[in-house]
């Protein structure tokens, strides 16, 4: 199963209505490769120039059916049908500027007449053939929260850069430390350097997913960085190797585990997310004694219960 997303643009007269399938063409120009039964698809809408980018919903791939000829030899037409994922009565509109700083460095560079945003959803050759990373997925999310959590994970986000920015700062000054001993503080706050050296030793593969490949894998602290001692920084105790998108879902608060290792998930996590993400209950195995210690902190001032 991959993330992908649709683009239903100003050549269209209606808004995108997923009980009518979509139609693509199979021809020389743009070619829809082998859509699989179960992707998921996020539908992006712009119905006419000028028009906001909106996020219509999240939609299952359940079917494939050929149209009939229209006496193009070299165009075969197809329409998907789809299960509706998400449950959202209005199509929600996605401020670019808020949204292109949440996806970071998966956002495309701009060019003269393209924002970020509409590089990546509004090139026609894109729509069902670009496979979404994990921030991005991860933000189309929040927007399709039934909570309304998109703006608050905004807000935590920009207010998490602006508190591990101002300790780096702290770390930069600290007369007390050694230059190799800031570059190991500052490197571990991204997961690298001495601090994954130690984790590994501790953990082994993503607990959820059972990735062991450490180029899939995120080093990520289970009490935040920010909040930790320069010790607990480069603790490997205070870390568990997760996917990209587990990471985001413990980072957040979304789930979080008991010390016997049975798997916490908020009630504010979705359960459609919960299902394409393939988050399930269960016990993921026990932790030592210093793990505990931080997955206490977790619980208590991260989880979101």
């Amino acid at each position: 199963m991959t993330n992908n997303f649709l683009y239903h643009g100003p050549s269209n007269e209606v808004p995108f209505d997923y009980r009518g399938g979509y139609g693509f063409s199979q021809n020389t120009r743009y070619k829809f490769d082998n859509p699989q039964i179960s992707d998921v698809y996020y539908v992006i809408q712009k119905l006419r120039n000028g028009d906001p980018l909106e996020l219509v919903g999240k939609f299952e791939l359940v079917g494939k059916k050929e149209e009939p000829d229209k006496g193009n030899p070299k165009e075969k037409r197809f329409r998907l049908q789809f299960r509706e994922l998400s449950k959202v009565s209005i199509p929600v509109q996605i401020d670019e500027d808020e949204f292109t700083a949440r996806i970071g460095e998966e956002a495309p560079e701009p060019n003269y007449r393209w924002t970020p945003l509409t590089t990546l959803f509004c090139h026609q050759a894109n729509s069902g053939n670009y496979e979404l990373g994990g921030k991005t997925v991860a933000a189309l999310e929040d927007l399709l929260s039934p909570t309304g959590d998109s703006g608050l994970i905004f807000n935590e986000e920009e207010n998490r850069r602006k508190d591990e920015k101002r300790k780096e700062k702290e770390i930069e000054h600290d007369s007390s430390l050694s230059d190799t001993d800031k570059v190991a503080l500052v490197k571990s706050r991204r997961g690298q350097g001495k601090y994954k050296n130690n984790l590994t030793k501790i953990e082994r593969h993503c607990r959820l997913t059972g990735t062991t490949n450490l180029s899939h894998l995120r080093a990520s602290h289970i009490k935040p960085w920010a909040k930790s001692t320069n010790a607990e920084r480069l603790d490997g105790n205070n870390g568990l190797l997760l996917a990209p998108h587990v990471d985001h879902l413990f980072d957040y608060g979304y789930i979080s585990f008991e010390n016997d290792g049975t798997l916490l998930i908020s009630r504010k996590l979705d359960a459609s997310t919960m299902k394409s993400w393939g988050v399930k209950s269960g016990n993921y195995g026990t932790f030592n004694a210093k793990q505990m210690r931080y997955l206490q902190y977790h619980r208590k001032h991260v989880f979101k219960v």
